[in-house]
């Protein structure tokens, strides 16, 4: 008990990491769709090779109306180890779901100190039905990295023991989150986390748990 009761957070953890791949696996072997997965993946020349043209494109051209440079590079790293086998494109999706899954619930416990509110927010995060189109649809790949990103610098800037080094961090983990979905998406749970960061001084403890699922909600894009 005493065990457990020490690493509480990691078993926690791990029940939303089995509760997401028994939820989203099934997912691993469906095909690709004929909605952006094309121009995404079968038709785009960027992601066929490391040549140096390549690697310029992905960095500085807009593929089907989105600029999202980090996501074109993951099909990049995707492509070179499975080809055009989807059933590796979707199980990064649903490892990328589930570590967003487990990133909210840090989150939502250091906002609110509690361990339930924040488990139990992660796991409506994880399993809520409006997930489904995010995690089974490939080319939904840059909301996952920019949610990842996202909730990642925002753990890091809310460190109590913060030092410089975390501060460049932080911004590094926002650039990231920028260059994986364009701006217009990125702008709203940037909104929202801030505001919930400046109420987390002011609100009480039970305001906060209240207002937990609407931040997260600002992630299923």
């Amino acid at each position: 008990m005493d065990l457990l009761r020490r690493h509480q957070a990691w078993c926690q953890s791990a029940v939303l990491i089995l509760l997401g791949l028994i939820t989203f696996w099934p997912s691993v072997g469906f095909d690709f769709v004929n909605w952006d997965d094309p121009a995404y993946i079968a038709e785009n020349e960027l992601i066929r090779s490391w040549s140096f043209s390549n690697l310029k494109g992905i960095a500085a051209e807009v593929v089907t109306r989105n600029y999202a440079p980090v996501t074109i590079f993951s099909f990049l790293l995707e492509y070179t180890f499975w080809g055009m086998d989807p059933s590796g494109y979707h199980a990064t999706n649903v490892i990328l779901h589930v570590a967003n899954s487990v990133l909210v619930f840090f989150l939502i416990q250091r906002l609110t100190g509690s361990a339930f509110i924040g488990w139990l927010t992660a796991a409506l995060f994880l399993i809520h039905p409006v997930q489904i189109e995010s995690v089974v649809w490939v080319s939904s790949r840059k909301g996952l990295l920019c949610s990842l990103f996202m909730l990642s610098a925002l753990l890091v800037r809310m460190k109590p023991d913060s030092q410089n080094r975390d501060d460049l961090w932080y911004l590094i983990l926002l650039s990231l989150a920028l260059f994986s979905k364009p701006t217009r998406s990125f702008s709203r749970p940037l909104f929202c986390c801030t505001t919930f960061s400046f109420a987390a001084r002011r609100l009480p403890r039970r305001c906060l748990a209240m207002l937990s699922p609407a931040l997260c909600r600002s992630f299923c894009c």
